[in-house]
């Protein structure tokens, strides 16, 4: 076998029917792979934006079940949120969302998880939408994005499981204004 290894490169791809991606200066002149993901970021949020980080273990928030704050050195803010979505009563709910205007949003939930999971994601009295938060570095973080409509003002978003059986790590959400160019 050959050394498993994970790269992040940040690249600028145009719209339209085709891209092409190279990859050179491999020994062997081959390349296993088994994911590559894309994930939208400035050139498809409105320019100038700055996204609004939202601590997952922020004092505004709630804890339901067994959802619960702790102390952790790698995580942002050197603590985490754990549970959410192990059992149908454990979830997290960010409280105080703001958004300028309404409109959609970029959230981004940044993760740690053992295996891959899914989390409902409820924004204020709006139906869940069903996130997958993947398991592609493990042991890394991860994240997960969804694009929401937010309205003006504070606005709650609720990640939940109401049949159970996820177990997610949360460090934190970041939301961005966004709109296809």
């Amino acid at each position: 076998g050959g050394e498993l290894s994970s790269v992040t490169v940040s690249m600028d791809i145009t719209g339209g029917n085709s891209n092409s991606l190279y990859f050179y200066g491999l020994s062997d002149g081959e390349i296993e792979m088994d994911c590559m993901r894309f994930i939208p970021r400035s050139t498809s949020i409105i320019e100038d934006s700055v996204g609004i980080r939202y601590e997952a273990e922020s004092t505004l928030n709630i804890f339901g079940g067994n959802a619960e704050v702790e102390g952790h050195h790698s995580f942002s803010n050197y603590a985490k949120v754990n549970n959410v979505g192990d059992t149908s009563s454990d979830y997290l709910e960010f409280n105080k969302v703001y958004a300028a205007e309404t409109g959609d949003y970029l959230c981004r939930f940044v993760y740690k998880v053992n295996s891959e999971e899914k989390l409902n994601v409820k924004v204020n009295s709006q139906a869940d939408k069903e996130l997958a938060f993947h398991n592609y570095d493990p042991g890394g973080f991860e994240e997960a994005a969804i694009v929401v409509s937010l309205s003006s003002g504070n606005n709650t978003i609720k990640l939940h499981q109401p049949s159970g059986g996820a177990t997610v790590e949360l460090d934190y959400l970041e939301v961005t204004p966004y709109e296809i160019l």
